[in-house]
């Protein structure tokens, strides 16, 4: 099988991979990704939002007087 990749920044992160994986072919790089979506894809693991209460604005003179 042969593969193209088009996009030069993709290739330039491939390079990086393979020299990272101790290698100068950019296919290890790419095997190297499948690889790791087989083991863990995407969809695999649930997004998780951190939702965060709405909490009314601080006054900072609240609690300094009373009437």
């Amino acid at each position: 099988m042969r593969l193209t990749v088009s996009k030069r920044h993709h290739q330039q992160l491939l390079a990086a991979l393979a020299a990272q994986l101790g290698s100068d072919n950019p296919t290890d790089a790419l095997e190297h990704i499948l690889n790791c979506w087989i083991a863990l894809p995407p969809s695999s693991s649930p997004a998780r939002v951190q939702v965060t209460p709405i909490s009314e604005p601080v006054d900072p003179l609240d609690g300094i007087a009373q009437f």
